[in-house]
């Protein structure tokens, strides 16, 4: 029965004769400890119990620890104060100059319940240092740890900004707990080193605006309910919520409620979106309705990242606090991205190979890269196209293709292929072609595909938009007029007739998109984070010295 007795909390007043003999240790309370407080010694079999010094009140709060005894109550009771004064207590005890008021006894009386390897040491040992201390401590050293939920409505790890950040979290020494969507074939729970993988069974289709809306419906219903189970046995420091939609961050309201901070992040902006994909007119009420959504999300979050600064001052155009968001570009990760690792075409001669990869979408504009390859068929006999990707205009680009007699010409890959092979496929090719439809939605972002051809050393033949003339100068990029098939066939024999052209190309863009680089956007990342984490009020310097160590690893 030893192994299940309840803790055994003592008030030490005056010891008793027959245990004066006996040595005690002392440890020093805090300075700011009276004359008022209370002597409490508390020891229990095998772990010493949370006792919360509290000046100035004799209500304790103490959780007893039973060994192995999962979630056992939090117990609050009453400690009497000392029968006679602190100073009537200690006089007159020979051999006790090295105990006085303010010093808490961890030695004392035995007694048969409490086994020999549990009685207190023979030296002075500190008192015990609450967990939020020793995180504390852990942030002034560089090392920042937190328990952390990710909650994503897609794939995991096809979404590189998701899987690069979440990367940078368990390297930081965070636990991270990830909640995301299922592609079928894909195991319901992961787990790896810091990171847990939570994937709800909701596979995700590009479709019209109902079924959009209801697997929105449905993945957010759930994401709550699993967010807010997993936080009560966690106990989150941080949720971070991805977009799109924007009124997923809600997900997060029951670890919102219970104390955990909230970080927003806005891949997209959600009325600009729905506008140009689903051709809604910008005084509709559904895009009303996202405006109003989209600050209700701000609002909710803690702090909010997005993607570049065209977004930033359009939230703040709508209401949005300007300092409460931030900017961390869609870089690309170095480790992944390196052309090192992969051969460089041969010696083309008459070949000229371009590639496009990702969504294979009406917005992205690959019917007018097709249209262009056509156009200079004749002029560039080894010109070849290569697509790599899936979606819903896959079928009608196959058919563009054989209605302009370019079989020969353009192939598609059968579905998203994996990185591991797509890259040396990219690596291959001669120049990449981004062709977005110029809208008001693309003037405000950035389109990933730009930053893998930079990182790969590729020159760019790339829509000219707001966003990218805003961080990329000029020389970095060969840039057309969008949905123009005669200015993009220009740039294609240019960049075919002049291969210094190219070299000169990928130098400036490497040269500029070097701040953009993943190494730097990732210390601004984390420096969010780590403010977050150590919540309101903590020093500037001090997080952001952690969030520099961390991102160095």
């Amino acid at each position: 029965m030893a192994g299940h007795r309840e803790p055994e909390y003592r008030v030490h007043h005056a010891p008793a004769p027959a245990h004066r003999r006996r040595r005690r240790s002392g440890a020093s309370l805090p300075r700011t400890a009276g004359a008022g407080h209370v002597r409490l010694l508390a020891l229990h079999h095998p772990q010493r119990a949370h006792v919360a010094l509290a000046e100035g009140r004799t209500d304790r709060r103490v959780r007893a620890l039973v060994p192995r005894r999962a979630g056992a109550p939090a117990r609050v009771g009453a400690v009497p104060p000392p029968a006679r004064p602190r100073a009537a207590v200690d006089r007159g005890r020979p051999g006790r100059a090295h105990l006085h008021p303010g010093h808490l006894l961890l030695g004392g009386a035995r007694t048969d319940l409490q086994p020999q390897h549990d009685r207190a040491g023979r030296r002075a040992r500190p008192l015990f240092v609450p967990r939020r201390s020793q995180r504390a401590r852990a942030r002034a050293e560089g090392r920042v740890m937190a328990n952390i939920c990710v909650i994503r409505e897609w794939y995991f790890p096809d979404d590189t900004r998701v899987s690069r950040e979440v990367e940078a979290l368990v390297r930081a020494g965070h636990e991270v707990d990830l909640i995301c969507a299922t592609r079928p074939g894909q195991p319901r729970f992961e787990q790896s080193g810091g990171l847990r993988i939570f994937r709800i069974p909701i596979t995700r289709r590009r479709s019209g605006l109902a079924r959009y809306l209801a697997e929105n419906v449905l993945f957010q219903l759930a994401a709550t309910a699993l967010a807010g189970l997993l936080h009560l046995r966690r106990r989150y420091a941080l949720v971070q919520v991805h977009s799109l939609p924007d009124w997923l961050a809600f997900a997060a309201i029951v670890p919102r409620l219970l104390g955990a901070r909230v970080l927003l992040d806005l891949h997209e902006c959600m009325p600009e979106y729905l506008t140009t994909r689903y051709k809604r007119p910008e005084r509709a009420w559904s895009v009303r309705l996202m405006s109003f959504l989209e600050q209700a999300s701000i609002r909710f979050a803690s702090a909010v990242i997005t993607c570049t600064d065209q977004m930033r001052e359009r939230f703040v155009e709508r209401g949005a606090p300007a300092e409460k968001i931030s900017v961390v570009l869609n870089s690309f990760d170095e480790d992944r991205f390196d052309p090192a690792r992969y051969a460089s075409p041969r010696s083309r001669g008459e070949d000229f190979t371009l590639v496009c990869h990702g969504t294979v979408d009406e917005n992205f504009g690959i019917d007018i890269v097709i249209r262009a390859v056509a156009s200079l068929r004749d002029e560039i006999p080894g010109l070849r196209l290569r697509v790599y990707g899936e979606g819903t205009q896959r079928l009608a680009l196959e058919e563009l293709t054989a209605a302009l007699g370019l079989g020969d010409r353009v192939w598609f890959s059968r579905g998203f292929l994996p990185v591991e092979e797509l890259l040396p496929a990219i690596a291959a090719a001669d120049a990449g072609v981004v062709a977005v439809r110029r809208d008001a939605f693309r003037d405000l972002t950035h389109c990933n595909k730009m930053y893998d051809l930079i990182a790969l050393r590729k020159p760019v033949i790339i829509s000219r938009t707001r966003a990218v003339e805003a961080y990329f100068a000029d020389g970095c990029f060969r840039m057309f007029e969008s949905e123009n098939v005669a200015d993009l066939a220009q740039a294609i024999r240019e960049l075919y007739a002049d291969p210094d052209l190219c070299t000169r190309l990928v130098a400036r863009a490497s040269e500029v998109s070097e701040p953009y680089r993943w190494p730097y956007q990732k210390k601004g990342y984390l420096a969010v984070v780590a403010r977050l984490v150590a919540g309101p009020g903590a020093p500037d310097r001090r997080y952001a010295l952690a969030a520099e160590r961390a991102a160095d690893r």
